[in-house]
């Protein structure tokens, strides 16, 4: 039994923590907004962090997928994943002087759970 098995507020930090650990490793040299951008060659549209020198470039290989690319540069850019942290983080706070949850904790349980890869 862990820590989150008896604490639903340290299995929302836990979350928090994941997340902003991986935004700070997804964010080389503080770059932390991705946006769509187009590869050299092919004009292919693709997700960077820079447009002059991008460390981060991810392309979308079928063509009526790009909706993809403008979901990832709103909601996995770095910048994004430091909001949720702090969202998970300010849940937790109230999960600690809370008997009931109402709806919004809930869906944070849930968030968390999907970034642990709990199925709780």
């Amino acid at each position: 039994m862990t820590d989150t098995d008896i604490n639903p507020a340290a299995e929302l930090r836990a979350a928090a923590d994941k997340v902003r650990a991986l935004a700070q490793a997804a964010a080389p040299d503080g770059r932390t907004r991705w946006m769509v951008g187009h590869t050299l060659g092919s004009k292919s549209r693709v997700v960077i962090d820079d447009h002059e020198q991008p460390t981060v470039l991810i392309e979308t290989w079928a063509k009526h997928r790009e909706q993809v690319d403008d979901y990832l540069t709103t909601f996995a850019s770095p910048i994004v994943a430091e909001a949720v942290a702090d969202w998970l983080e300010t849940t937790a706070t109230y999960v600690d002087s809370s008997i009931t949850y109402p709806t919004h904790v809930v869906r944070a349980f849930a968030a968390a759970r999907q970034i642990l890869g709990s199925d709780q």
